[in-house]
């Protein structure tokens, strides 16, 4: 199979790909109009490198059923999945303009409280209505939050990257016993030893209070140089 995607192309006959917003080692990310609506989407493929690993298909195409299922306003709105007649396959996301938390943590360090406790409040939002369907989303971190405009405010968030989820009673084999996904800094005790068995909707909230110690002092609460030395202060020390 060939990366075929290129601006102009057309997909399903409804979204015409109009620029290039992003590539990285898993896919590519085209901004794309609607051929018949004043609306515009992203479009996010997967290259055919990626597809060489076995599970990496159905990561992507869970990223689309549960982001689209849930429907809740804090989690970006999946409105299409489909594969291109070259085999390419792609989802159609609402597009968002805006900057991820990890870029504002950068630039700013702490937040003002007033906008900390929103973008907090909103996650959390987002991450009771994945849990009450069963998900757990598994690497939840600023970079996995975006913040967008929307009427007065700067902070509107839209979660995203379900693609590492976990239903939760799954005994899928990408989620066997000591394997290990998600980002080290707000890991829990339990992903961080790959106990797959004991995740449950505890470490998404696990790595919502690491984030919220980040807004609110601009550190991490749980750094070090090397990631040995983070896994150990994930597993034996305190904040």
């Amino acid at each position: 199979m060939a990366d075929s995607a290129k601006p102009g192309d057309v997909l399903a006959g409804s979204y015409r790909l109009t620029r290039l917003i992003g590539r990285g080692g898993m896919g590519e990310v085209y901004e794309a109009e609607h051929v018949r609506l004043p609306r515009r989407f992203a479009v996010k493929f997967l290259l055919s490198e990626a597809l060489r690993e076995p599970t990496v298909f159905e990561r992507f195409k869970r990223e689309a059923e549960i982001a689209s299922g849930v429907g809740h306003a804090n989690i970006v709105d999946v409105v299409d999945f489909n594969v291109t007649e070259s085999g390419q396959p792609y989802m159609v996301s609402e597009l968002l303009t805006g900057e991820e938390l990890a870029d504002r943590l950068e630039r700013e360090g702490a937040l003002p409280l007033d906008e900390a406790f929103s973008i907090l409040d909103q996650t959390a939002a987002a991450l009771h209505a994945t849990h009450e369907r069963g998900v757990v989303h598994r690497d939840l971190k600023p970079q996995n939050i975006f913040l967008v405009r929307r009427d007065e405010q700067d902070h509107f968030v839209k979660v995203l990257d379900f693609g590492i989820s976990k239903l939760v009673d799954s005994t899928s084999m990408a989620t066997r016993t000591g394997m290990v996904f998600g980002t080290l800094n707000y890991m829990s005790p339990e992903q961080a030893n790959g106990l797959v068995h004991e995740i449950d909707a505890r470490t998404d909230v696990f790595a919502l209070g690491a984030i919220a110690y980040e807004v609110l002092t601009g550190q991490r609460a749980f750094d070090a140089a090397t990631p040995a030395a983070i896994l150990n202060r994930l597993c034996h020390q305190e904040p």
